[in-house]
């Protein structure tokens, strides 16, 4: 659903970067589509290792591509734990 989700979102013209967390090759012809509208793709992707990269043909179809690291997983965290703790403004 979410590649169905992109295309009709980019042929609407309601977006121009699309972000996507995967290696799977299935949302390869969703990808097509919204590029095909001038939507720039970046891919975040596990490492390179045989249980972790990326399709080949996904990572060449995307424009940009970042690695999906584990210091980059725990900073997230981190900063997520931090919003949660800290209290509300008084006013």
């Amino acid at each position: 659903m979410i590649g169905v989700d992109m295309a009709l979102l980019a042929g609407k013209g309601k977006i121009t970067n699309a972000v996507i967390f995967t290696g799977d090759s299935d949302i390869i012809p969703a990808l097509e589509a919204v590029k095909r509208e001038g939507v720039l793709v970046t891919l975040w992707h596990g490492s390179f290792s045989p249980d972790t990269k990326p399709s080949r043909e996904l990572f060449e179809i995307a424009d940009e591509r970042r690695e999906l690291t584990p210091d980059i997983v725990r900073n997230i965290l981190r900063q997520q734990r931090q919003v949660r703790v800290q209290p509300p403004n008084k006013r």
